[in-house]
């Protein structure tokens, strides 16, 4: 009885030392179990957060590149575009000097136009003025048949000589003044 007792007694400790032993094994399995459920977790989040860096990046060249090409395009066509003012302000001013040579001349013609419309009118009162002295004068000789022809004659010349010099004082003084008037233009 003794044996059986002891061997009651050793299936009793061998089975608690099994049971121990299982609950301990069971206890480092499951707690290994955990260890490799979290590097697992762990390394799954740093794969993760490695793909969604890359994703990041990738993202952020391709808005990089966008910025640059449209950087590039702006700076084209602001470039275009200031040509384009640049030409436009050159061709203004052309303009604008062609229109102030064109409003010179303009006023020059209407000044040459004045001038000529004087210069007209004034010969043609020297023209009627001389042709009413002549008819005056024919008159004059016609009345004056007392004289020789030759002396009708030297009277009419010395008449027409004397009107002559004044005349030609006349036109050269407007002359002069016409020349110092242009000189005074240019």
């Amino acid at each position: 009885m003794e044996i059986v007792i002891g061997l009651i007694v050793g299936l009793i400790l061998g089975g608690g030392a099994i049971y121990a032993f299982l609950k301990f094994s069971g206890n480092n399995i499951i707690t290994q179990a955990k260890l490799e459920s979290e590097q697992h977790k762990k390394q799954s989040q740093l794969e993760a957060d490695t793909k969604a860096k890359e994703i990041e990046l990738v993202a952020q060249q391709k808005a990089f590149k966008l910025k640059e090409q449209f950087e590039l395009d702006q700076n084209a066509a602001r470039k275009k575009l200031d040509e384009q003012e640049s030409r436009i302000e050159k061709r203004e001013s052309i303009l604008d000097r062609k229109l102030d040579t064109l409003s010179h001349k303009e006023r020059n013609l209407d000044d040459l136009a004045a001038k000529l419309d004087t210069q007209s009118k004034s010969i043609a009162a020297k023209e009627a003025e001389l042709e009413e002295l002549l008819r005056r004068e024919r008159n004059e000789l016609l009345n004056m048949t007392s004289l020789t022809p030759e002396q009708a004659q030297e009277r009419l010349m010395q008449r027409i000589e004397n009107e002559c010099k004044s005349d030609v004082g006349a036109i050269v003084q407007r002359i002069t003044q016409q020349a110092e008037e242009e000189g005074k233009e240019k």
